[in-house]
């Protein structure tokens, strides 16, 4: 009775030492170890730059940051298409890092000779940059993982994401207590560099087989990007998802600031009340990033997706049947850890069906692009809608997204089981 376990447990140390085992490891390890740098540098970057911003300006100008965020968004989607049928994600990868490094460095530089503007400034480049680098990091993952894979990794590369980011706003926090909050800022670029470090060796170590070549096309130009989308039913209802659920969160991520301005008016406070916010919400994130494998597994990608929503839905509700510091707080954790967990596994592999144009320079128009396109489409509605200043009417437009969400969700997910019916397998 004894032998039998132990001859299992010989079997499996004899897997372990197999080339090809280690190898899958220690790939998958070195994408984990990239999410946690990247989103290291953004738990450091994002708290100092809200609370510098707040400082400024207050939260009634953030409408007019996030509009600036939409076209500066724009402009790095299509840079970023120009040329992602030409580059391997890993070059243009380590390109966006090191411009986004260089552009932090110059606007910490202005910023101490105290130049005006700056802090407008770094919140737009604190939005774009994350979301390039983030995009580049799933449009190269949904080009090396099928389905099946996916629903068990996605959840792990989202948890070293995770982790990265609650190391990052807990850092910056206590940056801010001992330092002051422009030091986390100034930590950003170790942290970056160090990321660009880690995609050369992870390129040396995938090898040339496993990276995906780009079909070496011409330059593509803003219209084909377009032309690319319009061709795709599939592609435009993604676009229609992913604009209904960014306004929704942009009227929430709103709310929280003007509570959150008037609860904590002391700026370096204030920074490290959103460092713990956002620590928070990483640590929710983690345990639905646990859960994300097992989650997607036995309820699927459809059921997914559409649950989301309706836990929103409630968390909306209870801020508007009470509205207070706290019940904004509970909406907040509400909107952002789902998005950053099981929401994006799940919004990811609905991406892994189409080609690689789609799964790149289609991606980008959307998750760079659609994002904060639609940010700024929000900020237009609190701008030019004088009703939408009270807490309730926001809290009660963002509800009736919901329900936009829900029923364009419902549509997504019948034509993704169609093309996961149709489209061919992934390399595992």
């Amino acid at each position: 009775m004894i032998s039998i376990p132990i001859h299992a447990l010989y079997r499996a140390l004899a897997a372990l030492r197999s080339p090809e085992l280690r190898g899958r490891i220690g790939r998958l390890a070195a994408l984990f170890g990239l999410a946690f740098l990247v989103m290291s540098s953004y738990g450091l970057a994002r708290p100092a730059s809200e609370s510098l911003f707040l400082a400024a300006y207050s939260s009634h100008f953030l409408p007019w940051v996030w509009l600036a965020v939409a076209v500066a968004a724009g402009l790095a989607a299509g840079t970023f298409n120009r040329y992602a049928l030409q580059l391997s994600l890993v070059r243009l990868f380590t390109f966006a890092i090191l411009i986004s490094v260089g552009l932090l460095v110059l606007l910490l530089t202005a910023q101490h000779a105290g130049l005006p503007g700056v802090p407008f400034l770094l919140y737009v480049w604190k939005d774009v940059y994350i979301m390039v680098l983030v995009e580049i990091f799933w449009s190269f993952a949904n080009l090396v993982f099928s389905v099946s894979a996916a629903r068990w990794l996605y959840g792990l590369f989202l948890l070293g994401g995770s982790c990265g980011s609650v190391t990052g706003n807990l850092c910056a926090g206590l940056l801010a207590k001992h330092w002051g909050t422009q030091a986390g800022l100034w930590l950003v670029v170790p942290v970056l560099v160090s990321a660009g470090a880690a995609t050369q060796l992870l390129a040396r170590k995938l090898g040339a087989g496993y990276v995906p070549k780009p079909p070496q096309q011409a330059p593509a130009r803003l219209r084909d990007n377009w032309k690319l989308l319009r061709s795709s039913s599939y592609l435009t209802l993604l676009v229609a998802l992913i604009a209904t659920i960014q306004i929704v969160i942009t009227l929430v991520d709103y709310q929280f600031n003007v509570v959150l301005e008037v609860a904590y008016p002391q700026m370096d406070t204030r920074t490290q009340i959103i460092g713990k916010v956002y620590a928070s919400i990483e640590g929710f994130s983690i345990v639905l990033q646990f859960l994300s494998g097992p989650v997607l597994r036995l309820i699927g990608v459809p059921a997914t997706l559409i649950a989301i929503p309706c836990a929103l839905a409630t968390a909306l509700g209870y801020f508007l049947v009470a509205p207070r510091f706290a019940t904004m707080l509970v909406a907040k954790i509400a909107s952002k850890s789902l998005d950053y967990s099981i929401f994006r596994a799940a919004k990811e592999i609905l991406y892994i069906p189409l080609s690689y144009a789609e799964k790149t320079q289609g991606k980008a128009m959307i998750d760079i692009l659609a994002y904060r396109a639609a940010k700024g489409g929000g900020s237009a509605l609190l701008l030019v809608l004088p009703s939408l200043s009270g807490q309730s009417a926001v809290g009660m437009l963002a509800l009736a997204l919901v329900a936009v969400w829900l029923v364009i969700v419902s549509i997504v997910v019948k034509r993704y089981r169609g093309a996961t019916a149709t489209a061919a397998p992934a390399p595992k």
